[in-house]
């Protein structure tokens, strides 16, 4: 087994909200790799992650949220609550590079996409949100 197919069997063996694998891969593969095993699987660090602010933008970005989004927490947990996509194994926010977050900016960040998942669970159509982080 190769070590990208390694990542993708811990990924799928995981129930975790934040799944870190290692690897010397890029993030584009495995994502790529998950999309077709039927997840939602997308980059959101396409220019670095390094403070609350950039991982808003790249939110925004990378995800597409309407002009109104606030650029905040709540707002963050509102648009992912109701964020809905074709049937499949869940959204994975994937990032090549997490560790420039301060470990505050991340632990709300995990928050805000546990407290989502909480308001999307009474829903069957809305998958589980979690995120993927390379190992740096």
């Amino acid at each position: 087994m190769t070590p990208i197919e390694e990542a993708i069997c811990e990924i799928e063996k995981s129930d975790d909200l934040l799944i870190k694998v290692d690897g010397d891969f890029d993030i584009r593969d495995i994502t790529f790799l998950l999309n077709d095993r039927d997840y939602h699987a997308i980059i959101i660090d396409r220019a670095p992650v390094n403070s609350r602010e950039t991982l808003m933008h790249a939110m925004y970005q990378n995800l597409r949220f309407p002009g109104y989004f606030g650029f905040n927490w709540d707002s963050l947990k509102d648009i992912l609550a109701g964020m809905d996509g074709v049937r499949g194994k869940g959204f994975i926010f994937a990032f090549s590079d997490l560790s420039l977050l301060s470990k505050e900016d991340l632990d709300e960040f995990l928050e805000v996409i546990e407290e989502a998942n909480e308001l999307r669970e009474p829903h069957e159509a809305l998958e589980k949100l979690r995120v993927l982080a390379l190992k740096s």
